[in-house]
C-alpha cells in the first residue's frame, strides 16, 4: 500500500498501519533495553502526535513510508537503530508556522529517551540526524544521508502519489495565501533543483532522481503560471 492509499485508507485498515508500527517500535526499542510498559506509552505518544489535526501530510503515513525506504536502504547503514529511532522522532513536533521544528524535535527524542541512558554518542547521533532533515545542509555522515533519502522519497514517487503529497503539503500551510506559499514553495524546489543530485545514495538516485526531477519540475511550473497569470487563488 502506497503513502498515497494509506491516506484514504478505511479505519481498519489505518488500525492495521498503526499494528505494523507498534511491530516496528518494539522491535527497536527492545534493542536498547526497554520494557513493554514504556515502550507503549512512549508509541502512544509518538502516534498521537503524528496523527494531530492538521497533519496532512506529515503524518503516520509518512512516518511509515520513511521507515520502509530506511529498509531499503539499510545495506548501507553504520548505526541502523539509531536512524530508525531519529526517523521515529524526527516529525514529533511539527507546526507549520514555526522554524525550530526539527531543533525541538531532537530535545523532545532527547527526553523523551532519557529512561534507556542510551550511550551519549548515540544521543547525539541522533540529534544530529533529526538537524539534518531540515534540509539546509548536507548530511555530514553516511547514516544522514541515509534519513535524508529516506525523508525525501516521496519527492521521486509516481506522479499521482507526488501530487496528492503536494496538495497535503499545502494544506499544511492554510494560514498563508496562495501567493505566498507559491514564493516559497518555488524558492524550496529550486534548493533541490540546483543541487547536481537531489539524493545522497547511489540507490535513492538510481530509484527516485528523474522521477524527482520531473515532479519538482512540473509543480514549479505550475506556481510560476500562477504567479504569472496574477490569479489569487489557484483555480482561478
Amino acid at each position: 500500500m502506497t503513502q498515497f492509499e494509506e491516506q484514504s485508507a478505511p479505519k481498519s485498515q489505518r488500525n492495521d498501519i498503526i499494528d505494523r508500527l507498534w511491530d516496528s517500535w518494539w522491535s527497536l526499542l527492545q534493542e536498547y533495553g526497554a520494557d513493554e510498559p514504556f515502550a507503549r506509552s512512549l508509541f502512544a505518544d509518538l502516534t498521537g502526535r503524528y496523527k494531530a489535526d492538521g497533519r496532512y501530510y506529515h503524518n503516520l503515513a509518512h512516518l511509515k513510508q520513511i521507515l520502509q525506504d530506511i529498509e531499503f536502504l539499510k545495506p548501507f547503514a553504520d548505526d541502523l537503530n539509531a536512524i530508525r529511532l531519529a526517523a521515529w522522532f524526527h516529525d514529533a513536533i511539527y507546526n507549520p508556522r514555526s522554524a525550530t521544528n526539527e531543533h525541538d524535535s531532537a530535545r523532545y527524542a532527547e527526553e523523551a529517551l532519557a529512561p534507556l541512558h542510551l550511550p551519549e554518542t548515540t544521543v547525539s547521533m541522533i540529534h544530529t540526524l533529526i538537524d539534518d532533515t531540515r534540509h539546509q545542509h548536507a548530511p555530514k555522515t553516511g547514516d544522514g544521508m541515509i534519513l535524508v533519502d529516506a525523508d525525501l522519497a516521496t519527492l521521486g514517487a509516481a506522479e499521482v502519489v507526488y501530487e496528492d503529497s503536494s496538495k497535503r503539503v499545502r494544506r499544511e500551510y492554510g494560514h498563508v495565501s496562495d501567493a505566498q506559499y507559491a514564493l516559497g514553495r518555488m524558492a524550496q524546489l529550486q534548493v533541490f533543483l540546483r543541487r547536481k543530485h537531489i539524493y545522497y545514495t547511489s540507490a535513492m538516485r538510481a530509484r527516485c532522481e528523474a522521477q524527482a526531477r520531473a515532479n519538482m519540475e512540473r509543480e514549479y511550473a505550475r506556481w510560476e503560471h500562477f504567479l504569472a497569470s496574477g490569479a489569487t487563488t489557484q483555480g482561478d
